[in-house]
Order: C-alpha cells, then structure tokens, then sequence
C-alpha cells in the first residue's frame, strides 16, 4: 500500500472544487451554442433584410446578449477552475466574478457593433452621416472600459505576498518602482499616453505585468504595496506595512532576495532603496530598469550614470540585425524605448536596449493586448544568459486548453505544447471536422489534468 502524503490529502478538497468548477465553465459555455448557431443562420448574409420589425430586433438583440452571458459566465468560472479561486466559498472572488462579468457585458456590446458595422446596409445608413464619428468615440470609449473593468476584476483574484512566499519556497525577486508607474499600461509621457489610448484600447497588461512573469522565472516576485490602496494592483504580489516600517522590511527582503530589480522613478525613496540595494547585494543581483523615453526616463538614467558610471553595450547576441535595422530607419522616432542595466562579474555596468517592435510572429498577434511582451521578453532573454539566470518557457495549462477549445480544429494547443507532428495532423485535415472533435477532446482532458500531472508531461517531460 502506497505512503499517503498529508498535502495531497489536504488538497483534495481543494481539487475537487476547482474540476466542479471547471465542468461547470464547460457546461455554461457549451449551453449558448444553439443560440448562436441560430443567430448565424438568422442573420446570413444581412441582418437589416432578415429583420422585418421593431419585434424582431428586440427578440434578436435580447437572445445575443443572453446568450453571450452565459457564454461570458462559463468562461470565468472555467478560469476559475484553473487559478483555484475559491467562488463557491469565497465572497471576494464571487465579487470579482461579477465584476468581470460586468466587464464581459460591456465588451459583448462592442462585439455586437462591429457585426452590424459589418453588414452592408449598416455601412450605407451611417457611415456618410456624422453620427458615426460619434459612434466611433462612443465604441473606443465603452471598448477601452471593458478592458480596464476586466483588470479591475483581476485584481480581486491577486496572491497576497504572503501565501505566495509560503507556496513558493525560491529566495524571492524583489520589484521596487515608483508609485506613480503602477497603473500605467502604454509607456511614455502623459500626454504620448494620452495620445497612444485610443489606437492601444485593447491594451491590458501593464509593464509590470510582464515583468512579474519574466522574473518568476528566478524567484516569487514580490513588492511594498501603496498605502491605502483598496485593491493590489496586478504584476508583483503586495506586501503591506505601514509607513514606520518599510524601510526596514525592504532591506529585509534585499538580504534575501534572488534578484532586486528596480524600474527608474524620480522619487527620493526610490534613491534611497538603490543605495541600499548597493550596499546588501552582489552587483549581478542587481536590474535597474529605465522604461519609456520621455524626460523622467533619460534624467533616471543620467543620474544611473553618475552613481555606477556608463554603462557599456551589452555583448549579447541578437537575432535578424538587419531587419531591426530597416524597422529603425521606418520609425523616425526611434525603436527603443528603454534599457536594462545589469553588471557583470567585475562590477562593470553594462546596457540592453528594449525594442519595440521585436520581428517575431508572436510580435504582431499579441501587440495589441500585451504591447511590450516581446519587447522586454526579447531583452531580458539575453540578460538571463549573461547573468546566468534559468531561462525556462513554461507551458500554461490554461492558455493549452484555451487553445484547445477556440483554435484547436487548426492544431494550435498541439504547436504550443511542441506536439508540432500531431498539430500539422490538424492542419493538414481541418476541413474533415475530425480535428475539431478532437480538439475539444484535447481540452478537456487538459482542463481534468492536474498541474503535477501537467508538468510531468509538458514541463518537465521525462528525459529518453
């Protein structure tokens, strides 16, 4: 008889709650489905020429918006499943889960606009006439608050520090920024971001964001959070002391901290904490980050100079030199839009610029959600390998049965996962509807798996 061990016992509630709710989320999603195969067939090719009354427009509008509710609610409580948020018990992830449906709402009223303005008839009655500038402002902007209640609700679902240093016993990575940086999502000055807004709505990971997922690879990555802030904002988990005692916290986390990495600011704390991090660490434990390439950023950098002297150019070797040197001449103002600072084995400061535009295809299908993905993962890639830091691109059992479930007919979860012989299968025979089946097979054996199992099979698979 096999040895029980106490934390898999202690965790079978848990598992068993997070795959009720996963089946759940799978149920929700699949009930819509008539709906809108209904709603396709209804309206093909012109919904103003199948509509005949004012009747019919309300019946239609009321099952779309019924329908991708359902649709919206299956989908979080799905996710739910996967992140272990515990809706059934607890009250604050019930309230992000409303919160993100109310979100959901907002954005299906933008889905709904975007097929009726691709309708011919729609075209003709208002694109000549001036409320559709109006109605063009009025989308940006319920489409640009969908986005930001949706992040609003993630922040319902944020770790504490405190149980992620618990369940993460790897020394931590310490983030330090400002408090002005923490919501900013498009980078530069005030007035860039308000110009960049419109055109990047659906824009919703913020810098630190990615920066929290590039430095978990080294260790949990935790920050001070603002006094009196109501909910955590999204990126690095918070810790919360009080105004007497942060000080002494941080160069407590500095002393046992993988990494300090600290993103440029103006303030005179922020200061103080490079001081100290120069004086309790190794040099290589050391990023300093300069983002963005308005004024704040070039004085931060001016007064790096002075305290570590000029940085050298990074060494590390990049990829397709000529085509980021045609992309710099195409944008007049410039390709970079930061540095990371690292020293190296002797104390000497050395300088990785951050491109923009990183020429990749993972590049142009993400740019529009999470902007600088590439762009910090291309440069801090290098950084890693100068630092001999792990390098490990980790598989996510949510993002693989996602993929299963949308795009799996085409083989998608199957590439991601690096089954490339079994996803050109899919490919090569999507017209057959055999893959589609077996995608949606695919995926919810993904979603019944649990992460041990996941892990060894995709993560650290078993060595021949």
């Amino acid at each position: 008889m096999l040895p029980i061990d106490p934390d898999n016992t202690r965790d079978l509630p848990k598992n068993r709650e997070n795959r009720r709710l996963k089946i759940a989320g799978l149920v929700l999603m699949a009930l819509p489905s008539p709906g809108f195969f209904y709603l396709a067939k209804r309206l093909d090719p012109d919904p103003w020429q199948t509509i005949q009354d004012t009747s019919q427009f309300v019946f239609i509008a009321l099952l779309y918006v019924g329908a991708a509710n359902v649709f919206a609610l299956g989908m979080i409580v799905f996710l739910a499943g996967f992140t272990n948020l515990p809706l059934l018990t607890n009250r604050r992830a019930r309230k992000g889960a409303w919160v993100k449906l109310a979100a959901a709402n907002l954005l299906i009223v933008c889905f709904g606009v975007i097929f009726l303005e691709d309708s011919q008839s729609f075209k003709e009655s208002w694109e000549e006439s001036w409320i559709y500038i109006v109605g063009l402002v009025l989308f940006l902007f319920i489409a640009r608050s969908g986005v930001l209640l949706l992040r609003r609700g993630w922040k319902y679902d944020a770790t504490p520090a405190e149980k992620l240093l618990e369940r993460d016993r790897r020394p931590p990575v310490v983030y330090i920024r400002s408090f002005k940086d923490d919501d900013k999502i498009m980078l530069g000055s005030s007035r860039v971001r308000r110009l960049l807004t419109p055109l990047a709505f659906t824009a919703a990971i913020t810098p630190e964001q990615e920066l929290a997922i590039i430095m978990n690879r080294a260790g949990p990555v935790v920050a001070i959070g603002r006094p009196g802030e109501a909910l955590p904002e999204l990126g690095a988990a918070r810790l919360y002391v009080g105004d007497d005692q942060w000080r002494d916290k941080i160069t407590d986390l500095m002393k046992r901290a993988r990494l300090v990495v600290i993103r440029g600011g103006a303030t005179a704390n922020l200061w103080w904490e490079i001081d100290q991090a120069r004086m309790l660490l190794p040099p290589r434990k050391l990023i300093l980050v300069s983002l963005g390439n308005d004024k704040a950023a070039k004085s931060f950098e001016a007064e790096v100079e002075k305290k570590f002297g000029r940085p050298e150019s990074s060494d590390a070797p990049r990829k397709r030199l000529l085509l980021r040197r045609l992309v710099s001449l195409m944008m007049p103002l410039g390709n970079d839009i930061g540095r990371i600072i690292y020293f190296g084995e002797d104390s000497k400061s050395y300088a990785e610029p951050i491109g923009f535009f990183v020429p990749s295809w993972k590049w142009l299908f993400l740019a529009p959600y999470r902007p600088y993905r590439e762009s910090l993962d291309s440069a801090f890639r290098r950084v890693f390998k100068q630092l001999d830091l792990p390098w490990v691109d980790r598989k996510n059992r949510t993002t693989a049965a996602l993929l299963g479930l949308f795009v799996g007919w085409f083989g998608f979860h199957h590439f991601y996962l690096g089954n490339k012989r079994r996803g050109m299968y899919y490919l090569l025979f999507w017209w057959t509807l055999v893959p589609l089946f077996l995608a949606w097979k695919d995926a919810i054996q993904l979603a019944l798996t649990d992460e041990q199992e996941f892990e060894r099979k995709f993560v650290h698979p078993p060595q021949a």
